[in-house]
């Protein structure tokens, strides 16, 4: 054998020390990032959290906290929900794939979430939406432990991403995505507060009183089978209910008697809304009867006058509760102003169940038009007797000016609803006359025409000398109604 051959078949060469030692560097950093992801998390549950809680006097009492320990087998075995950690809240199976990825995670958890933060501001900012649900929730999931970050995405996603579309029916969606992704964080911090009136906020002032509400108080009641008042004041209520035991409402500055009071709020809003349908049912009436359609006019007439029927109760539900939540907080040291808006809204409520009941008695099919042509007046008058406050100070003349401008277009179209009553009654009265109807039928007839063309006459003659100066005067001399019409400046706006 050649000595070439023998260097050929000799030892292959070891690696260089530089090389082995970079491999090393490697296997040790991984070990180190498993070593504080196992050792990081237990000591922030275990040592940092509890720490944390007894600082902000959160401690439970050592029972509790034994009985929350034996539960974690039972709730196990059960299936349904565990605790990773004995006295934690329960966490449903679903919450698993996170709690995983927190445990994992361990210390690198905080630059993750931020790195979530950024990239979803960044897109909603560019109006990118493909991944912006899946990246709210997991933040959501990954800081579980600050209810405010749910209530922050909740008004982010209804106020700032729904607007970012045209189409109402996308804005809507998103919107109940919001409350959907509020009732996720409620599961998962089921005593806060702040949360659960969040989402009373969103149905409430986003669903229930935006610009866009009609069509949005129209779709939920087809989804829900309920009014977006009726539930903003389930999650208000709620929210109370929880706060009394919890005390957990820290909510952007805003008192807890302001909070509280929106419950009652939304049942004076429920109340409006089925008082209005029923007006806007009675108007159809109307209108249908002009064209002839007799039956269908009745009809309308029938569910107007149901739901007129409805809204008594609901005006008393409201009403009780403005009476307690005026109790509750008389004697708290609350800002007299506040009390007596809260007495005012009772009031209100008070009137408004007198006023619907009497309504009902007085109410017939055939005095219809003659109600709606009084419900127009009604809201000229108040509209003059409110510009009349304002007119002859100085400071508030423009005020005064914008009343009686929107005073006088009011009571153009007054006149417009007495000039429809007055030829309903003129064809009523020749159809009695062709049938031959009754010489009491006739009377009445008549009767209700010469109520029309005097109320007629005199809005005509006073619209001539209604302006700023005289006002004040005409305000004092108002012609009486000739029919009973509630609250006239009913509206959820």
């Amino acid at each position: 054998m050649s000595q070439a051959d023998g260097r050929r078949q000799g030892p292959l060469p070891h690696a260089s020390p530089a090389e082995s030692g970079g491999g090393r560097t490697v296997l040790y950093a991984l070990a180190l990032l498993v070593f504080l992801g196992a050792v990081v998390h237990p000591v922030r549950h275990y040592l940092v959290e509890p720490w944390r809680q007894r600082v902000l006097g959160n401690r439970e009492p050592a029972a509790r906290r034994l009985a929350l320990a034996s539960q974690f087998g039972f709730t196990t075995a059960a299936g349904s929900h565990i605790r990773l950690v004995p006295g934690q809240a329960e966490t449903d199976l679903r919450d698993l794939p996170t709690q995983a990825v927190t445990l994992i995670l361990g210390g690198f958890r905080g630059p993750y979430v931020i790195w979530l933060w950024m990239s979803v501001e960044d897109e909603k900012t560019k109006r990118i939406h493909f991944d912006l649900i899946d990246r709210y929730t997991k933040i959501e999931a990954l800081q579980a432990d600050y209810p405010a970050v749910v209530v922050f995405n909740i008004d982010n996603i209804a106020y700032n991403v729904s607007v970012q579309f045209q189409s109402l029916d996308v804005r809507y969606k998103w919107i109940r995505v919001a409350a959907e992704y509020g009732s996720e964080g409620f599961r998962r911090n089921p005593n806060n507060a702040e949360i659960m009136a969040e989402i009373g906020r969103v149905y409430s002032e986003k669903l229930g009183r935006s610009q866009e509400a009609a069509y949005y108080r129209k779709r939920v009641k087809e989804d829900e089978g309920r009014s977006t008042f009726l539930l903003a004041y389930e999650w208000y209520d709620r929210a109370r209910r929880a706060n009394d035991q919890e005390n957990t409402l820290v909510h952007g500055g805003l008192t807890k008697q302001v909070i509280y009071s929106q419950a009652p709020h939304s049942l004076r809003y429920y109340a409006t809304e089925t008082t209005l349908e029923g007006y806007d049912l009675l108007k159809e009436s109307m209108d249908l009867r002009r064209a002839g359609r007799e039956p269908a006019a009745r009809e309308a007439y029938d569910h107007g006058l149901k739901k007129i029927r409805e809204a008594v109760p609901q005006w008393e539900w409201a009403r009780r509760e403005w009476r307690a939540h005026v109790v509750r907080f008389e004697n708290a040291g609350i800002a007299p102003d506040l009390i007596n808006n809260w007495r005012r809204f009772y009031n209100e409520a008070d009137a408004a169940v007198q006023e619907l009941r009497e309504f009902q008695a007085e109410l017939t099919y055939d005095n219809l038009p003659l109600c709606l042509a009084a419900k127009a007046t009604a809201g000229a008058y108040a509209a003059v007797i409110e510009s009349s406050q304002y007119a002859g100070q100085r400071e508030t003349e423009r005020l005064a000016r914008e009343t009686l401008n929107r005073g006088l277009a009011r009571w153009d179209e007054a006149v417009t609803a007495w000039e429809a009553a007055l030829a309903f009654w003129d064809a009523h009265i020749a159809d009695l006359e062709k049938r031959g109807g009754s010489a009491d039928a006739l009377r009445a007839a008549k009767d209700m025409r010469a109520k029309a063309a005097a109320q007629i006459a005199y809005l005509k003659e006073t619209r001539k000398t209604l302006s700023l100066e005289t006002v004040p005067s005409v305000a004092k001399t108002l012609h009486p109604l000739p029919a009973f019409w509630p609250m006239p400046d009913l509206s959820l706006q």
